[in-house]
């Protein structure tokens, strides 16, 4: 078997390359990866965040409904009974995510 000079740099070349590409392929996988967990984990406190001011908007408009006079008060009791169920319905869906992350770790 004769090998001619060129071919060995060559292979070793392509040889090295596709290291190097496969290098920056587990590289750039890994930058997706801990990109997509920041985005996940930043779309996560916002929308902890708005379903906090959403449900103390609720609370508060039910109380002052149960503390004003009856001519300050602008719902209508059932207005007033869905505002109840709506928070009741929030209330146990933020308990349940809570403890079901408890019991996760």
């Amino acid at each position: 078997m004769n090998f001619d000079d060129s071919e060995i740099p060559s292979s070793v070349d392509e040889k090295n390359e596709r290291l190097i590409v496969d290098s920056l392929d587990e590289k750039f996988d890994e930058l997706l990866k801990r990109d997509s967990r920041r985005q996940r984990h930043w779309v996560s406190k916002w929308l902890v965040r708005i379903v906090s001011v959403v449900f103390a908007t609720i609370f508060i408009v039910y109380f002052m409904h149960l503390v004003l006079p009856a001519h300050r008060r602008w719902l209508e009791p059932e207005e007033l009974e869905q505002i109840k169920s709506l928070a009741l319905s929030i209330a146990v869906g933020v308990t349940a995510n809570f403890a079901s992350g408890y019991f996760k770790h």
